[in-house]
């Protein structure tokens, strides 16, 4: 009997034995390592021109090396098929033509980065000896389901594959096990200590329930809100302007003054070829400027200066910082009209972007009204809340746990169903107020969250129902994160390597030219 017919009676007896031990998940992790010559559709994300001749093997790209590994993309390699697999995973981002060659890169320098990881896990295993037996790989084959038809082992389809796809495959197997093999045993193997599971279970052992009244910035009167506005209306004056912002030097800003001030051309031709800023392809148009706008960069004196431009002039250069500007005057001045809804809503953004301790101020006071009724009214915070118009809810039962764990049921950002939560989980403030709370009917003094002036009361607390089930799932969440975080080191330790000889811009610059 040959030697392929050998093991081909191997490869036979091996396909009976995982037949009958159903090993479904193990064949699809391999499926995942094997080289499969695909005929892959030519995207300009995957697509790589004119391969052959560019990197020292036919039809390969080389971007540098591990050691004396190189990093090479060759069509169905490893570097290949993980451009093809984060392209499939950005599809849905691809369609935007503003970003395509951002995304491009993204994409190829992800693949690069795992195949240096992969290269130098190889190398380090190489240095060690490690190797995987002949019959291993063997059954490797057999369980990758390559050479199947209908569950079973085709042998017609394994004694036509060629000698130098065998070989390919045999070595793309090995190194498959091998990388698995160095993750199982450096990061598998790891579990949290029983300590640390309770150490987590813990920080979640005492749970409260909290009343909230949320006072929203919305429940600024309206009345005071005009009131403000007509005391400060020129803020809220309009004009429509064009602007040229030149930010090279004095002596180029006077040039384009000159040109101005003599009719060479005009202002919106000017602004098109020489302004630095977000207006320029508009021709320097900036509609319905309102004053305030121009307080953001300019002097009040400044700013007034253009606001009092006679229409259909401009103005002499204005420098502020290391800028110089030209404006002219496009409309005449439009005074602000504190009855419109437009422009209630205007000074409201206004307000709580310029002048929001005014807003916080008038809220506050009336959070601590909210906790005076209530002790007035006998602890009945809910009565008081509803007395001065506050929104009326309950945290549900959460645990003193600051920031973020996902894994945490009763973490106060877990709670998606009361929004603040989340901002509340990063607030030094919050756990102070609402975890000091005694007594059931104990109120809070109010606090500034979320675009609200929030007041808690302490409806109930209790110790943290404790489920054999949910401490395994924790262990399991915790051995995850511990997995996630080494790989992230063992990632960074490959490739901050000096013997990462990283060719990676150079190479994709080559074949993706910019410009």
């Amino acid at each position: 009997m040959s030697s392929k017919e050998t093991k081909i009676a191997d490869f036979q007896a091996a396909d009976k034995k995982r037949k009958e031990h159903k090993q479904r998940r193990h064949q699809q992790k391999l499926m995942f390592g094997t080289i499969v010559v695909l005929v892959i559709t030519i995207i300009s994300f995957v697509f790589v021109p004119a391969l052959a001749g560019r990197g020292g093997n036919s039809g390969s790209l080389v971007f540098g090396k591990y050691g004396k590994r190189p990093i090479r993309f060759q069509q169905g390699n490893y570097f290949s098929r993980q451009v093809e697999s984060i392209n499939n995973m950005y599809r849905d981002s691809l369609g935007n033509n503003g970003n395509m060659d951002f995304m491009r890169r993204m994409i190829w320098q992800s693949a690069f980065n795992k195949a240096v990881v992969r290269a130098g896990i190889l190398e380090e295993l190489a240095a060690s000896d490690a190797g995987v037996s002949s019959r291993r790989i063997d059954k490797a084959i057999v369980e990758s389901g390559m050479f199947s038809e209908d569950g079973a082992f085709n042998e017609a389809a394994y004694l036509e594959a060629s000698p130098g796809r065998l070989r390919e495959i045999r070595i793309s197997l090995e190194e498959d096990l091998l990388v698995q093999t160095y993750y199982n045993d450096t990061l598998a193997s790891r579990h949290p200590s029983e300590k640390m599971t309770d150490f987590l279970l813990g920080m979640g052992k005492k749970e409260r329930n909290l009343a909230y009244a949320r006072l929203p910035f919305s429940l600024y009167p309206e009345e005071q809100v005009k009131s403000w506005g007509k005391e400060h209306a020129n803020l809220f004056e309009k004009r429509d302007i064009r602007r040229i912002t030149i930010s090279s030097s004095e002596e180029e800003a006077k040039g384009i003054l000159k040109k101005l001030d003599t009719g060479e051309s005009s202002f919106e031709e000017l602004a098109k070829a020489w302004s630095k800023d977000a207006y320029a392809k508009e021709g320097g148009l900036v509609s319905s400027a309102p004053m305030h706008q121009l307080l953001s960069f300019l002097t009040e004196e400044q700013a007034a200066s253009v606001m009092a431009l006679p229409e259909g002039t401009h103005s002499d250069l204005i420098q502020q910082g290391d800028s110089w500007y030209i404006f002219q005057a496009d409309s005449p001045v439009q005074k602000a009209d504190f009855d419109q809804d437009e422009m209630i809503t205007e000074l409201r953004s206004y307000l709580e972007r310029e002048e929001i301790g005014m807003i916080e101020d008038y809220l506050l006071a009336r959070g601590e009204e909210i906790a005076r009724e209530a002790s007035a009214q006998s602890g009945d915070f809910d009565v008081a809340a509803e007395k001065l118009g506050a929104e009326k809810g309950e945290t549900g039962f959460i645990s003193a746990i600051f920031g973020n764990i996902p894994f945490l049921m009763n973490s106060p950002a877990m709670q998606k169903d009361v929004p603040f939560l989340k901002a509340a989980a990063y607030s030094d403030e919050f756990f102070e107020k609402a975890f000091s709370l005694k007594a059931s009917g104990d109120v809070s003094s109010p606090m500034v969250l979320e675009k609200a002036v929030l007041v808690f009361s302490l409806k109930e607390e209790r110790d943290a129902e404790e489920q054999e089930a949910y401490k395994s799932y924790l262990e399991y969440q915790v051995k995850n994160e511990l997995t996630r975080s080494q790989q992230s080191v063992q990632e960074d330790i490959f490739l901050k390597s000096p013997l990462l000889k990283d060719d990676f811009s150079k190479t994709y610059n080559r074949i993706f030219p910019q410009g």
